[in-house]
């Protein structure tokens, strides 16, 4: 006696893939990020301090020449950056040392296994946010300042070095943003990386560079806050002064987001979570 084999006749279900890479880290990323009610603090804190400080801090127009005033407007657009970009350490930071700290890190390259493009995205987001504050800021504080930014002291975007001074702020809030993302994978706290960057934006300048040594002024020249300024200086500079020229600041405060960075994706692949 034979048995009837019954043959399955059921048409097989695709499965469907999702190839877990930097564009779906993004996405992630981007959702952690806006529904942290600390990030919409710090964004709020940053735009207040953004608008509020140059308000605060701008006097009456006494520049005549019209080269000049457009220099000194976006000068004083930005003159709360120093304070501003600490902000911007700080969301930047606990984008990244949250996870540590909790635990998440595992969940997170567990979904993402290729941790560069968890850290790229994370620091795509940052500079998002970091960008997303310097424009709205440049723009709300140009509004905001009103008639202290009319006649010869007003924007004038065909002066090429006020032009020069908007991208390299811009830049530097770019910059800020990753490094202080990178500072977050190197060293898991966030604490460790916002003091790292307060030192580096507004202790270590003011000493590194009138001590009378002059490894410790190149030190200081090659600071991130030190080479933006060097990047929009065009003015001339005093025999045997430690300076970086426009070029070369700018070069290094680039190099400020990319090196740390590069670092900070070769010790999370080495690295236990």
């Amino acid at each position: 006696m034979t048995a009837a084999t019954q043959t399955d006749t059921t048409p097989a279900t695709a499965v469907v893939t999702h190839r877990a890479g930097y564009a779906r880290a993004v996405r992630s990323e981007w959702i952690k990020a806006r529904t942290l009610r600390s990030t919409w603090i710090l964004v709020a804190v940053a735009l207040a301090a953004f608008i509020g400080l140059p308000i605060l801090v701008t006097g009456e127009p006494t520049i005549t020449d019209p080269a000049e005033g457009a220099v000194a407007a976006a000068k004083a657009i930005f003159a709360a950056s120093d304070f501003v970009l600490i902000l911007v350490a700080v969301l930047g930071a606990l984008l990244t040392t949250s996870e540590f700290t909790t635990g998440m890190a595992r969940n997170t390259f567990t979904a993402t296994p290729k941790r560069g493009a968890v850290l790229a995205a994370k620091a795509t987001i940052a500079s998002l946010f970091s960008l997303g504050i310097a424009m709205v800021g440049f723009l709300a504080t140009w509004i905001a300042l009103g008639d202290k930014l009319t006649g010869p002291v007003s924007l004038d975007f065909g002066n090429a070095q006020m032009v020069r001074i908007v991208v390299v702020n811009l830049i530097g809030y770019v910059v800020v943003a990753v490094l202080a993302t990178s500072l977050g994978v190197l060293l898991r706290s966030s604490v460790g990386t916002i003091f790292t960057i307060v030192a580096m934006q507004l202790i270590l300048p003011g000493i590194l560079l009138t001590v009378p040594n002059d490894i410790a002024n190149w030190v200081g020249a090659v600071l991130p806050g030190v080479a933006a300024s060097a990047a929009v200086e065009t003015g001339s500079i005093d025999p045997g002064t430690i300076f970086l020229t426009p070029g070369a600041g700018l070069a290094v405060l680039i190099a400020w987001g990319v090196i740390p960075l590069l670092a900070a994706m070769a010790v999370l692949r080495s690295r236990d979570v």
